[in-house]
């Protein structure tokens, strides 16, 4: 059995400047190496190597990495790009028109599952990205936002901090609850390839990792600071009728309470501006049979559960098992997928599933990924 709980909500970060090293910023790949197999890096000593990287190709900023499959970019560990317990960044820039079948493809990545840490950005079937991390007190995942297969350039984030994880795509923002703890391992940092599978195609630009403070703030006090500019009016206010615009300044006070309320508003309002609630997506059991797994959940009410879509994978010595299946349940909010599993699963006891929600008119897209650890019947 295996409980799953994630809400989304909106970030107030917002992604950092295409080439500018924020405060915190321990790595910075630029990416616009014309020529050799090194990638440098612009603030630290995080020299990486290249691998079937194609260079030059017109970036986010500057030129960009091509990858068409089978190339990617290893960095070697050093203490510095473990977080430990701090909060961390990871910023990355894609451009692709094209989708992972199954399982994903990994942007960055440092340590995998059975590492005491790790963290990594990942592009999946459903061309959304999601975020990963595990650490001394846990692990979280989390899949949001739109597709990014449409062949224009997205920025990628994914934060860590003491109590939440954050999915940033393009300055909107999707978070959940989470407690991950330390995260440090030995493993190199890769970027492009989960480590000679998984590999992304497309154009990569502008990676870079930051620990310690969380991704540059949007500046709400320049908006203020033209506020004061009503100030002129009181000026002209004491001017040569004081006593009839003394009415008016009455109504002034109005505006000001009407203005007010839409000061918070946009923050708030700017991620759910396509009317979408944010969708609760929830496991509550799995029960495996003898040619079925079948797995039985929570939904937002009102949201539809044939716009659930689950994808289990297993990798076996001799090929990769894929099972796709369609979940029912109406608007219930409660749901059930069965998913029917080959004869080469019937020996194995551990799937990772991902569960999509596509999204619908009032409810956001949604997904989550588990390890389902059955008994073989």
């Amino acid at each position: 059995m295996a409980t799953v709980a994630l809400t989304f909500a909106a970030a107030s970060a917002a992604p950092a400047g295409a080439a500018a090293a924020v405060p915190g910023t321990v790595a910075l790949w630029e990416m616009d190496e014309l020529s050799g197999t090194a990638m440098r890096d612009s603030v630290g000593s995080h020299t990486g190597a290249l691998h079937s990287v194609q260079l030059g190709r017109p970036g986010f900023a500057g030129t960009a990495y091509g990858l068409a499959g089978s190339g990617f970019v290893s960095v070697p560990s050093t203490s510095d790009l473990n977080p430990g317990s701090q909060d961390v960044t990871l910023t990355i820039h894609l451009q692709t028109t094209q989708a992972p079948a199954s399982p994903d493809w990994d942007l960055i990545r440092k340590g995998l599952f059975t590492d005491p840490g790790e963290f990594k950005v990942e592009y999946q079937p459903s061309g959304q990205a999601s975020c990963g991390f595990i650490g001394s007190a846990g692990s979280s995942e989390l899949m949001a936002g739109p597709a990014l297969n449409d062949g224009a350039w997205h920025t990628v984030q994914c934060v860590k901090t003491s109590s939440a994880i954050k999915l940033i795509v393009d300055g909107k923002g999707f978070s959940q609850a989470a407690r991950i703890g330390s995260i440090s391992n030995s493993a190199d940092l890769l970027i492009g390839s989960r480590g000679g599978s998984e590999f992304f195609r497309g154009s990569l630009d502008q990676a870079s990792v930051q620990i310690g403070t969380g991704p540059a703030q949007p500046p709400p006090a320049p908006q203020p600071a033209p506020a004061p500019s009503p100030a002129p009016q009181p000026a002209p206010a004491p001017s040569p009728a004081p006593r009839q615009p003394s009415p008016a300044p009455a109504e002034a006070p109005a505006p000001a309470p009407a203005d007010t309320p839409e000061v918070p508003a946009p923050p708030a309002d700017a991620v759910a501006a396509p009317a979408a609630s944010p969708t609760a997506l929830s496991v509550s059991s799995s029960t495996r049979g003898r040619t079925t797994l079948l797995i039985r959940g929570r939904l937002s009410p009102g949201a539809s559960a044939g716009r659930l879509r689950l994808v289990l994978t297993r990798r076996t010595r001799k090929s990769t098992i894929r099972v796709i299946a369609r979940a029912t349940g109406g608007r219930s909010g409660t749901w059930r997928g069965v998913l029917r599993l080959p004869r080469a699963a019937h020996a194995v006891r551990r799937f990772d599933v991902s569960i999509g929600y596509l999204g619908e008119s009032g409810h956001a897209p949604a997904g989550l990924r588990l390890s389902v650890l059955t008994r073989t019947p």
